[in-house]
């Protein structure tokens, strides 16, 4: 439990060194990794669901926080991409 703990909280500060723009990309950001911690914790399949509806392809994440799949996703407030790397889901700005 207590490396759940400290995966979430790494994870949470990873998230924050990037310098997002915008608030979407906040948004999306911190529900990313919201989903991811619960993931961990449960020990089981969480689907990513934008809860501000916004139109995103899904996002799994598997019992130990891995994603499906790698992917770019891209923002319409400036265009920047975020990438989601494969296996561990470690967001990167492009």
């Amino acid at each position: 439990m207590a490396a759940i703990l400290i995966m979430a909280v790494l994870l949470r500060m990873a998230g924050s060194l990037h310098a997002f723009s915008g608030e979407e990309r906040l948004s999306f950001a911190d529900q990313y990794l919201r989903c991811q911690s619960e993931a961990l914790l449960r020990g089981a399949y969480v689907t990513y669901t934008d809860e501000k509806g916004n139109a995103r392809p899904e996002i799994r994440f598997n019992g130990q926080g891995n994603v499906n799949r790698a992917r770019t996703i891209t923002f319409r407030d400036n265009e920047e991409e975020l990438i989601i790397e494969l296996g561990p889901g470690r967001l990167a700005e492009h």
